[in-house]
């Protein structure tokens, strides 16, 4: 199943949604959509295509409640009333290009109550604005302007209010959100691969027992503390999760043989890591981007692939005829890196389909490896005598298991004023850990940017109780 003949290369998961309701659920602006039918010169000429209308997506969201039903593979269900746009989970997957202009007119339709207000936030891209609350009731509207030299790759967009995280993105509510290679830039992927966007969240199936679902109490009680909130409504622990992708568990996604295929795996969960493991061999796998930049060198991923809640990574994947599972894959050599909590347990993602008219060879990639990556001039890797500079600044994320315990930053909590001040263009060394009695994780994301953390640009990082230092 294809996404219509314009669009060519741009592929999709196989579900059971009718062709008129997969269509729905993808938003392009009218220059992306000339991107992907290779309609569009890399240089659009001044005052003929490279006008307002053509670097615009207007894209209409209304919060709702939905009642929402899953069909898990193992032949059960899931059912749950949750905060959705448009009445959908997962949101619209939103594709633009490097300039456009990104218009979010967002109606805010739930009830009355502190539960209920929301935000946008795109997470990843290197813009500001996403800070304003739409209150129940109200309608607002956000406009972003992505800079002409922004990095390309793959993002993703969920309300970001604090104290209300968790519950409303717990609950589902976020889209996938991709930033296309430019025309004619290395490596020139879209001629070679197919794509597929895989935004992965989770629901509790089993092990329920401290989940709840607050939602329409939230919605009646209009004074609500919100602090009361840090738990989701639809999951809780991690050993209960049981993973989505696109909305479906355990879909199959059809691939042809001996081409590549390239994978943008999203963890929008809110709280948990998720390990993907690769397909056994004969299937080959580089590792091609993470959190949303492309990667100088290309590396074979030989184990797992290891995504913090928000962080992304592209994947390269080439196999011979058969049909593989690509897994979750909680192994416990890694818990002394990445603890024994949030993090999602083993079971299967979805299901890799390989066939369908065979390619001849099993050789590495046709397109050279990239010589240059294209990042704005301010995200240059730090100088070996700037990464022997002394912490900036030091963090450490802190909290205890007592039933009234606030997380926080350096034992104190989140306060919206508290600013550090950084000089524009000059780089500083953060140094970031966890201190908690037990072997806790923590994602730490910074918005609007990225930083430069053992030698490649991240958004979102794992903190574990060792310090990290991150530019």
């Amino acid at each position: 199943m294809r996404l219509g003949l314009r669009w060519t290369r741009l592929c999709f998961l196989v579900t059971l949604l009718p062709l008129a309701e997969a269509l729905s659920s993808f938003l392009a602006s009218p220059r992306a959509k000339s991107w992907l039918g290779g309609s569009v010169s890399p240089t659009p000429l001044p005052g003929l295509l490279d006008d307002l209308f053509e670097h615009q997506l207007v894209v209409d969201l209304t919060l709702t409640t939905a009642r929402v039903e899953i069909a898990l593979h193992d032949g059960s269900s899931v059912g749950f009333t949750t905060r959705a746009y448009d009445g959908k989970v997962p949101a619209p997957t939103l594709v633009v290009t490097p300039g456009d202009h990104l218009i979010f007119n967002i109606t805010n339709a739930l009830g009355r109550g502190l539960t209920n207000r929301t935000s946008i936030h795109l997470h990843g891209l290197h813009v500001g604005n996403d800070g304003i609350v739409v209150e129940p009731g109200e309608s607002l509207t956000f406009k972003f302007t992505i800079p002409s030299h922004h990095p390309s790759g793959t993002f993703w967009y969920h309300p970001h209010v604090h104290g209300l995280i968790n519950s409303q993105l717990g609950g589902l509510l976020a889209g996938a959100l991709v930033v296309l290679d430019r025309p004619g830039d290395p490596p020139a992927l879209r001629d070679h691969a197919c794509d597929h966007v895989l935004l992965i969240q989770a629901v509790c199936a089993v092990d329920c027992h401290h989940a709840h679902d607050e939602l329409a109490h939230a919605i009646q009680a209009p004074m609500m503390d919100p602090r009361r909130q840090f738990f989701v409504d639809v999951q809780s622990n991690s050993s209960g999760l049981h993973v989505l992708v696109n909305g479906a568990s355990v879909p199959v996604l059809d691939v042809l043989p001996h081409k590549w295929t390239r994978l943008r795996y999203i963890n929008a969960i809110a709280n948990s890591i998720v390990e993907i493991a690769n397909p056994p061999p004969p299937c080959m796998t580089l590792l091609l981007a993470r959190d949303g930049i492309t990667k100088p060198n290309w590396t074979p991923l030989v184990e797992a692939v290891v995504l913090p809640p928000g962080s992304r990574a592209d994947l390269l994947i080439r196999c011979p005829p058969t049909v593989a599972e690509i897994t979750v894959d909680r192994n416990p050599a890694r818990t002394g890196n990445l603890g024994h909590h949030h993090r999602v347990q083993s079971q299967p993602l979805m299901l890799l389909r390989v066939q369908g008219v065979e390619l001849n060879s099993m050789e590495p990639p046709k397109w050279p490896q990239p010589s240059h990556v294209s990042l704005p001039t301010y995200m240059r890797a730090p100088t070996s005598t700037q990464l022997q500079r002394n912490c900036s600044f030091n963090y450490a994320f802190t909290a205890n298991d007592t039933a009234m315990s606030t997380f926080g930053v350096n034992g104190e909590p989140f306060r919206h004023e508290a600013v550090d001040t950084l000089v524009q263009g000059v780089p500083q060394l953060w140094c970031v850990c966890v201190a908690h009695p037990e072997q806790h994780n923590h994602p730490f994301h910074v918005h609007g940017t990225h930083f430069y953390v053992n030698g490649e640009w991240r958004d979102t990082i794992p903190v574990l109780r060792s310090t990290e230092r991150v530019w």
